[in-house]
């Protein structure tokens, strides 16, 4: 598997940020960029139906158009919401009947198809992993990222 549109695309309204080892100079850990678009542009990929990003460099204020082919978004992970009682739960600011769901979601309980919307996009606006990319190393735990 690897990191499609569709795994992004519900990210972009809340600020996804993204990590790339891209590049000389790079930072340990890699460089952190925030998603201001995303194409699919495979006559400018390295490899055919590869995905391109434009991006804005956090800390900076230019924007800047180049395209991007080895990242990771920065997501948390679901695994931090089966505790219905965890401190995680409670920083989502939802009512108690989506942090029910949710709790099943991450227990897999029930599947994302079966998420009611409220509960969906509580999850997509905190960018929690709902597609479970960080198990599969597609994507990086944003708690692990330094601000």
């Amino acid at each position: 598997m690897k990191v499609e549109l569709k795994h992004l695309a519900p990210y972009l309204p809340y600020g996804l940020k993204v990590v790339t080892q891209y590049g000389l100079d790079v930072p340990k850990g890699g460089h952190i960029f925030e998603i201001c678009g995303i194409c699919e542009r495979p006559d400018m990929a390295w490899k055919k139906g590869e995905i391109g990003l434009f991006f804005t460099r956090l800390g900076q204020n230019r924007e800047m158009s180049n395209e991007y082919f080895e990242f990771r978004p920065a997501l948390k992970p679901l695994s931090d919401y089966t505790d219905i009682f965890g401190l995680p739960m409670v920083e989502l600011g939802c009512d108690l009947g989506d942090q029910a769901i949710i709790e099943e979601f991450a227990n897999q309980q029930i599947s994302l198809e079966s998420l009611p919307y409220s509960a969906y996009e509580v999850l997509v606006r905190n960018k929690v992993d709902i597609f479970r990319l960080i198990p599969q190393n597609l994507a990086i735990d944003l708690n692990t990222l330094k601000p």
